[in-house]
């Protein structure tokens, strides 16, 4: 059995967690956990050991797809990290992800919802009742700007539209 270098278990690690990232999206992890690390040569290498298959633009966990909110859930994740250490888990639905962003000396935790339009009353009894982690921000990924309406929480909040080809607009109510 072979031996995994810190950056190739870094990528293994996360794809374990996440399933399926795309190649940009598993480039600015590892850079960010490795600076200079050359992340395209890594992820050869453990594709070559079976740890990883390149689905198109995308690195997949053995038998795993691409999940298309997953991933848009991960692209607004490394907009809103910026520059900072990457801390993520996947919850249980309906959240797609939560993760912590650096505010100053504090880390702000983000639970990251995709509510389908006509599901806002489902997402809102989930969001409102959900008390993990202590003060977290709620993202919603909207698909329709009449959502926000419906989505009136007491909580701090963010809304978040469009797609990663043409960027995300964040919006705070």
């Amino acid at each position: 059995m072979p031996i995994l270098t810190k950056s190739q278990h870094c990528a293994v690690d996360i794809l374990h967690k996440l399933h399926c990232v795309r190649h940009s999206q598993m480039h600015v992890m590892l850079q960010r956990e490795f600076p200079g690390v050359n992340a395209e040569v890594q992820m050869r290498r453990l594709s070559h050991l079976g740890k990883v298959k390149s689905d198109g633009g995308c690195y997949c966990w053995p038998g795993c797809a691409p999940n298309e909110e997953r991933l848009s859930a991960l692209d607004i994740m490394l907009k809103m990290s910026g520059e900072n250490p990457l801390i993520y888990d996947i919850p249980a639905p309906p959240c797609k992800l939560l993760f912590f962003v650096t505010k100053g000396p504090v880390l702000q935790a983000v639970r990251l919802y995709f509510p389908k339009p006509g599901q806002e009353t489902a997402y809102l009894a989930a969001v409102e009742t959900e008390q993990l982690p202590p003060g977290y921000i709620a993202v919603f990924y909207i698909r329709e700007q009449r959502q926000k309406t419906l989505l009136k929480i007491s909580r701090p909040h963010i809304f978040v539209s469009g797609n990663g080809e043409d960027g995300y607009l964040f919006q705070r109510d």
